[in-house]
C-alpha cells in the first residue's frame, strides 16, 4: 500500500514538472508562432522583413511615443517576458530599465544588441555616451538587419534559409534607398541642414552633411545659445529645417521665422523607416515634404 502511494506521488510530481515545462516552452508562442520583441518601430520594420510570417514581432514603443519619456507598461513588460528574443537598439535609456525589471522573472531571456558592430557618434546627447539614433543610417540599418538575422537563424535553424533570403531582399532594398538618397544629396543646394533635436547625426555622417541642432533635448535653449546657433545656421546657407512631429515649443516658431527657410516635419521613429529616409533626402534636396 505504501509503495502504491509512493508510486502515485512520484507520478503526480512528474506530471506537474512536465506540464510546467510545456507551459514555459509555449509561453513565447502565440497561436504556435514564436514572438519576438523590439524597442522601436524602425527595428520592427527591419525584423518584420526578415521573419515574414514565421514569427510575430512586438514593439515596445508606439509610433507616437517619445523614447526619452517612455515608461513601459505592465503589458509591455509581459510581452518582453514571453518573447523568444528581445532586440534592444543599444543606447536608448528605457531599455536598461526594461531589462533590469524583466531579468528577475525571465533570467534566461536572450537579449540581442542590434547596434553591435556600429561605429558610434559621441558628444551629441547629454547623458548618453553614444548618440542613440543609430537607425537613421542606411549603413547602420544593414548592420542591425544582419544582427537580427543571425539571432533568429540561430534560434530557428530549420528556417534559416528562409530568413537569409528575406535578409538579402531587405539588404537590396536598403541599398536602393541609399543610392536614391545619394542622388538627392548630390543635387542638394546646400550640404547643411538645421534640426531641433540632433536625431540625424548618423544620416549626416553617411552623406557628408552638416547637422546644426538648435534644441537642448526637450528643453528650451538659452537665449544666447539659441542666438549663436541661429547665426551659425545663417552663415552655413542651410536651406531646410527639420522638425520632429512631437516638437512643440515657442522657440521653434521664432527660429523658423528668423531663419526664413522652409521646414519639413519628420518622424525618425516611424515604422516606415524606408519612407522616412527617402523623405529626409528629398527634403534636403528641396524636392518635397517642405512647407
Amino acid at each position: 500500500m505504501r509503495l502504491n502511494r509512493l508510486f502515485v506521488a512520484s507520478w503526480l510530481i512528474a506530471l506537474i514538472v512536465s506540464a510546467t515545462t510545456l507551459m514555459w516552452s509555449c509561453s513565447h508562442r502565440v497561436h504556435d508562432i514564436d514572438t519576438l520583441t523590439v524597442s522601436i518601430p524602425p527595428q520592427k520594420f527591419l525584423l518584420d522583413a526578415i521573419v515574414g510570417d514565421k514569427m510575430k514581432v512586438n514593439c515596445l514603443l508606439g509610433n507616437g511615443a517619445d523614447p526619452e519619456t517612455y515608461d513601459p507598461s505592465m503589458s509591455h513588460l509581459i510581452n518582453v517576458e514571453h518573447s523568444l528574443i528581445y532586440f534592444r537598439v543599444g543606447s536608448i535609456g528605457f531599455e536598461d530599465a526594461v531589462i533590469k525589471r524583466i531579468k528577475t522573472s525571465r533570467p534566461d531571456l536572450k537579449i540581442v544588441d542590434t547596434s553591435e558592430g556600429i561605429s558610434f557618434i559621441t558628444g551629441t546627447h547629454h547623458g548618453h555616451d553614444n548618440d542613440p539614433h543609430v537607425w537613421t543610417s542606411a549603413v547602420n540599418a544593414r548592420i542591425m538587419a544582419r544582427n537580427m538575422y543571425e539571432a533568429v537563424a540561430e534560434a530557428d535553424p530549420s528556417n534559416a534559409a528562409y530568413y537569409k533570403s528575406n535578409l538579402d531582399r531587405l539588404t537590396a532594398r536598403i541599398d536602393s534607398i541609399d543610392s536614391a538618397i545619394k542622388t538627392y544629396i548630390a543635387a542638394a543646394p546646400s550640404s547643411t541642414f538645421v534640426i531641433w533635436h540632433p536625431s540625424l547625426s548618423y544620416f549626416a555622417r553617411d552623406y557628408g552633411l552638416t547637422q546644426i541642432a538648435l534644441g537642448a533635448e526637450h528643453k528650451e535653449a538659452s537665449v544666447n545659445e539659441l542666438r549663436r546657433q541661429i547665426e551659425t545656421a545663417k552663415a552655413s546657407d542651410a536651406r531646410v529645417m527639420f522638425l520632429q512631429h512631437e516638437t512643440d515649443n515657442r522657440q521653434t516658431s521664432i527660429v523658423t521665422a528668423e531663419l526664413g527657410i522652409p521646414t519639413a516635419v519628420i518622424n525618425p521613429i516611424d515604422y516606415h523607416w524606408d519612407e522616412q529616409m527617402v523623405s529626409i533626402g528629398r527634403s534636403i534636396a528641396g524636392l518635397t515634404d517642405i512647407k
